[in-house]
């Protein structure tokens, strides 16, 4: 369950942030009770989680860590649409872990991935 604890705190951290207010535009604050429920709703799947769980966490970080480098070494030419592939992650975990609250746009591994390559030109 330790990865289980890590990815939530995780996400919580990604989100509030110290500049929240600042660097998040009001479309996307907006979805942020979306956002929390979908936590609350993975966490009272606590006692069944399955391997699933794990995985969809695994792939994820994998993401967020993409996201991290392109952060790092990007041009500014590229920041919408590397900002855009950061809420595309918080929208993929909703359609993961809470299906049932919906998505605010179309997301996929394929829409990460097709981002991805857009962004890296």
């Amino acid at each position: 369950l330790d990865y289980f604890v890590q990815d939530i705190e995780q996400q919580l951290a990604n989100l509030v942030t110290d500049r929240l207010f600042l660097d998040t535009r009001i479309e996307w604050l907006e979805q942020y009770p979306r956002y929390f429920k979908a936590i609350e709703a993975r966490i009272e799947k606590v006692p069944h989680l399955g391997r699933k769980d794990r995985e969809s966490s695994e792939e994820l970080v994998s993401y967020w860590q993409r996201y991290e480098e392109l952060v790092q070494r990007c041009p500014a030419n590229t920041a919408q649409s590397i900002l855009h592939f950061r809420w595309m992650l918080e929208e993929y975990r909703v359609s993961l872990f809470a299906q049932s609250l919906g998505t605010k746009i179309p997301v996929s591994a394929q829409r990460l991935e097709k981002q991805l390559d857009l962004i890296q030109g």
